[in-house]
């Protein structure tokens, strides 16, 4: 590649990221309803201890209500916190 067309990806490549971080962060809402909407908000669940956290060197101030969960393609095995 040469020196004119690197440069000319790589603009090419910062105004599609601007462009992208532009656009509202607005859900899709395909994937706000139904099983699939269920299935993240479970997902969501699991990931909220990390999602709070401010400090990775501390312990999470928020443990998820999961202990553990198993996603396939046909089906979702979530086990409960003790």
């Amino acid at each position: 590649m040469s020196a004119g067309s690197e440069t000319s990806f790589l603009s090419k490549l910062a105004f599609a990221w601007d462009y992208r971080k532009k656009q509202d962060k607005k859900p899709l809402p395909s994937h706000s309803f139904g099983m699939v909407g269920f299935i993240k908000e479970l997902v969501d669940e699991q990931g909220a201890a990390d999602l709070a956290r401010t400090n990775w060197s501390v312990p999470p101030s928020r443990k998820s209500k999961f202990e553990s969960m198993l996603i396939t393609p046909f089906i979702v095995l979530i086990k409960k916190q003790q």
